[in-house]
């Protein structure tokens, strides 16, 4: 099966969740990522274990034999995080959050069928309505306008997110039927490499940032970044780029405005897309260590007593530029480059 380099509708969800932290209630988004988060580790990793797997699949039997398998790996999943939700204190009647973020996994998962299956354009259009719903239901819950018929925290979320899981499995099958069916997980050997893919943005930022609304603005660039395995040279120049080209627009923000979280969380994408989907290159690697030193500088100056910035003042404005200029310089290197 053919795979996408880059994905724009990736970026819906962490879209959606970063909308919801900023103009709704942000501390429900971040408990349903958490849970999110939980249910993908206890699954395997089920959704990228799948991807990567369906992409060295030559035909759709075999594709929807690793789909189906991973339905009871998702189950497990949010059987366990609806057992942490219940049992401990960390998240008090909040089953409703836990029933979405297991909807969003399911829907994602008919989504990769869909690309698995030859039906990008399908698979995005899933993505779009999925992700309208689950912001309306975000934002529903997140107002108080509209009271739900049960005293539970994300009822109107889970409701979003059930809806767009439901459309999500009527239209995967009206366009592409089963092919075949089988419930032994055959994707568990893909779930080292899936859960670097799927989890090690997630957990860096949260040790740095903590779950917090600039945490969001990274895990868009993470999931753009996303590919079945490390890109070749040609293919990773124009990552590479847009990596940069953020991270600069990051540092620019943070210079002028309290945004050095979002700058923060930025960096830290670019540091594990690297590390994780950029082809290897010192082109990469001096531009990421430009970055982070330009983002070091920005955070002594802002948030560290003022015998820790090593700089003097009057240098830190040059010295942050001339990290950012030449970062991008060295990555424009063939980045609009096409094979002929």
């Amino acid at each position: 099966m053919k795979r996408s380099l880059m994905r724009p509708a990736s970026a819906l969800f962490p879209i959606v969740l970063l909308l919801a932290a900023l103009f709704g209630n942000s501390t429900m988004v971040a408990n349903l990522y958490l849970y999110y988060c939980v249910i993908q580790l206890f699954s395997l990793c089920s959704v990228d274990s799948f991807r990567n797997a369906a992409s060295r699949e030559p035909g759709v039997k075999r594709v929807d034999r690793r789909f189906s398998g991973t339905w009871l790996l998702i189950a497990l999943g949010i059987a366990v995080c609806s057992g942490i939700d219940r049992f401990t204190k960390i998240g008090q009647n909040q089953i409703m959050l836990v029933a979405a973020a297991g909807s969003i996994i399911f829907e994602q998962m008919f989504e990769e069928r869909m690309r698995a299956l030859s039906h990008p354009s399908d698979g995005a259009i899933l993505s779009v309505v999925a992700n309208i719903l689950l912001l309306a239901g975000l934002m529903i819950d997140s107002s108080e306008g509209m009271a739900a018929p049960v005293n539970l925290t994300g009822f109107y979320t889970a409701c979003g997110a059930g809806l767009g899981m439901l459309i999500s499995i009527i239209a995967s099958y009206i366009i592409e039927p089963v092919h075949a069916f089988s419930l032994v997980p055959r994707n568990i050997g893909f779930f080292p490499k899936a859960c670097v893919q799927t989890l090690l943005y997630p957990v860096a930022a949260a040790f740095f940032l903590g779950l917090n609304v600039a945490y969001f603005a990274g895990l868009i660039l993470w999931r753009l970044s996303r590919t079945v395995c490390r890109r070749a040279a040609d293919e990773s120049r124009p990552l590479n780029l847009l990596l940069m080209a953020t991270s600069v627009l990051a540092v620019a923000a943070a210079m002028y405005q309290p945004l050095i979280g979002f700058s923060i969380a930025v960096a830290v994408a670019t540091l594990c897309a690297v590390i994780v989907f950029c082809a290897l290159g010192w082109r990469i690697y001096l531009g990421t260590v430009l970055v982070m030193l330009a983002n070091a500088q920005l955070f002594v100056k802002t948030s560290m007593p003022q015998e820790w910035n090593i700089l003097p003042t009057e240098w830190m404005f040059p010295f942050v530029c001339i990290c950012c200029a030449i970062a991008i310089l060295l990555n424009l290197h063939k980045a609009f480059l096409k094979k002929v």
